[in-house]
């Protein structure tokens, strides 16, 4: 199977909560301004629910970015649901002051980015939040744009533009998670709204950004939203890709277009690969090295808020990853082939192995020496260390997709690969997901190199990963890589082990895990070379029962479409495997 990521700018987890939000000040400032209003020092105590509709401005403004920090800490985030902080956040963003209504987009911003994103996000569109955000959005463009924008003071338009900004980036997290917010847009016109705010020339770079990664999760597979595009906006979006000096921008102003295009992938590919290309080719770890020097003022920044003059550069670091990660997800889902679309042409293939810059994503797979690795871990540089582990997790996966799709003579040597991704995985901080995608890229591999020399303690943790993992995706990959090397003469000793572990997938929940498991029994131990170790094991009768399992399992109606089909195939091959099995074979099913 090859791995197609979903078309949109994102990893499970879309961004990380920033201290001071975009738009919001940082909470020492606003303190400060409201201690100036000659408050009483015992009142600051005062709840930030009552502060959020109070009618003096500056208390309105602290208990916004009060919230907006406090949700920094998970754990203040359900109470803070419980007391209705949603609601009143929303009609804040109505607020007659644009410094409440900057605070609050950004408190909601930073709500929508916890890990119960879904939940507040779902809260949000029962609570109507749609309407003021498009009507927020409307007058902040007009204040920006119309007649009297000329004359608007330096500090106000700011604030208009990051009021923008922490909206746009609330649709992000609303458009993911709930498809009302996508609805509402559409039924708003509100697509071809966006493609003014990418103008480079009037607007911030990060409202920018935010604009374009939105346009690509509202394009992407949605053609009634693409068509409110008009030919002038599409010949716009040409423009942006093709020139200017913010390859962020061009990558996104690119996206839209593949998103919207009419002709074939293999046709529209040779015109956006020299941009990815160049994305990906960026010497994001020389950057990294460069700014390591400043690790301990990062460290000291993270927790008190104090900008260093470094931080120009950590931008610039950040933009270029950033741009790495959407190119990689794009060349990604370029080599890879869902149902009902056309096949990945032999041209993108090649057009991708002749560039040289599979060479490159390799690199990427790793991209932070282990020293700095280190240095980030301890100093808990979550700005850093987040990003790069999203890009390690972006190139693996795009690595299998070309593995995949690939040839025997394209790949060339595949023992450095295999060596350099098993190296990988037996970091002891790779994360769950690291490991299911590494583990995709090894299985990809050994399927085009079968007799690829397989050490015996790797061969020892794909037994224990395809056993014991708790993650679905990695005991699926490992059981394919365990079905492989079973059929290798090199592991016939080990034929007892593999097949114990099969036996063992049976009984799990998942219903995938179990037809990968049926599979890799069929390619290794339907030979007559085992029939004493299938006898010793009694993997007969256990096929039976789980036979009865699956056909108990099809006459319910709470299986998913996607895995009944697979489970259905599987039943059926079962069904005939123990039939010929039989009909064939000295083992019976009497233990049954």
């Amino acid at each position: 199977r090859n791995r197609k990521e979903m078309g949109k700018v994102r990893s499970k987890k879309k961004g990380v909560p920033k201290d001071t939000p975009t738009g919001t000040q940082s909470l020492e400032d606003a303190r400060e301004d409201w201690e100036s209003e000659n408050h009483d020092e015992g009142e600051t105590g005062t709840s930030v629910f009552t502060q959020l509709e109070s009618a003096n401005e500056e208390d309105r403004i602290y208990a916004c970015a009060s919230i907006s920090h406090l949700v920094l800490d998970e754990d203040n985030v359900p109470q803070l649901l419980s007391k209705g902080i949603v609601k009143t956040l929303i009609r804040n963003l109505c607020d007659q002051s644009i410094f409440v209504r900057v605070a609050a987009s950004g408190a909601l911003r930073n709500l929508a980015l916890t890990q119960q994103t879904e939940e507040i996000c779902n809260t949000l569109i029962t609570n109507d939040c749609m309407t003021p955000i498009i009507h927020v959005i409307q007058q902040a463009y007009l204040s920006l744009t119309n007649a009297e924008s000329a004359s608007l003071p330096p500090i106000e338009r700011k604030q208009f533009d990051e009021l923008l900004v922490n909206l746009i980036a609330l649709l992000i997290s609303l458009c993911e998670v709930n498809d009302s917010a996508t609805a509402r847009l559409a039924s708003a016109q509100s697509v071809s709204g966006l493609i003014p705010l990418l103008d480079p020339t009037k607007f911030s770079p990060e409202l920018n950004h935010q604009s374009g990664i939105l346009l690509v999760i509202l394009t992407d597979d949605n053609a009634p939203l693409s068509a409110q595009i008009s030919a002038l906006q599409r010949s716009q979006l040409e423009s942006l890709a093709s020139t200017g000096t913010d390859l962020l921008l061009r990558l996104y102003a690119a996206g839209v277009l593949n998103n919207i295009k009419t002709e074939k992938k293999s046709a529209f590919f040779p015109k956006m690969f020299p941009l990815l290309s160049e994305a990906i080719n960026i010497d994001t770890s020389g950057m990294l090295k460069a700014i390591s020097t400043h690790f301990a003022e990062m460290a000291i920044e993270e927790k008190t808020g104090v900008v260093a003059p470094y931080a120009s550069q950590l931008k610039q670091l950040l933009s270029a990853i950033t741009a790495q990660q959407f190119s990689l997800e794009t060349l990604t889902n370029f080599c890879s082939q869902e149902e009902n679309e056309e096949e990945v042409s032999p041209e993108i293939v090649q057009l991708v192995v002749n560039s040289g810059i599979v060479d490159k994503i390799v690199s990427l797979c790793n991209p932070v020496v282990p020293e700095l690795a280190e240095a980030m871990r301890q100093l808990s540089l979550t700005d850093l260390s987040d990003p790069f582990q999203v890009l390690q997790l972006r190139s693996v996966n795009c690595l299998g997709n070309v593995i995949l799709m690939s040839s025997v003579n394209q790949i060339g040597q595949a023992t450095p690969i295999w060596n350099f991704m098993c190296q990988i995985a037996d970091s002891p901080f790779a994360p769950p997901e690291l490991i299911s995608a590494v583990t995709n890229v090894l299985w990809s591999l050994l399927r085009k190199f079968p007799k690829m020399e397989i050490s015996v303690p790797h061969f020892t943790a794909f037994l224990n990963l395809a056993g014991n993992s708790a993650d679905s995706e990695t005991r699926i990959h490992s059981l394919g890589i365990l079905g492989i090397c079973g059929t290798n003469p090199n592991f016939s000793g080990h034929a007892a082990d593999i097949l114990t572990v099969f036996l063992n997938s049976l009984q799990v929940e998942d219903g995938w895990v179990v037809c990968e498991a049926i599979n890799s029994i069929f390619e290794v131990f339907a030979e007559e070379q085992y029939n004493h170790i299938v006898k010793q094991l009694d993997m007969l009768p256990k096929l039976s029962q789980c036979l009865h399992a699956m056909r108990i399992q099809l006459k319910g109606r709470s299986i998913e479409s996607d895995l009944r089909m697979q489970v259905e195939e599987s039943e059926e091959n079962l069904a005939r495997f123990l039939k010929f099995s039989q009909r064939n074979s000295t083992i019976t099913l009497s233990n049954s």
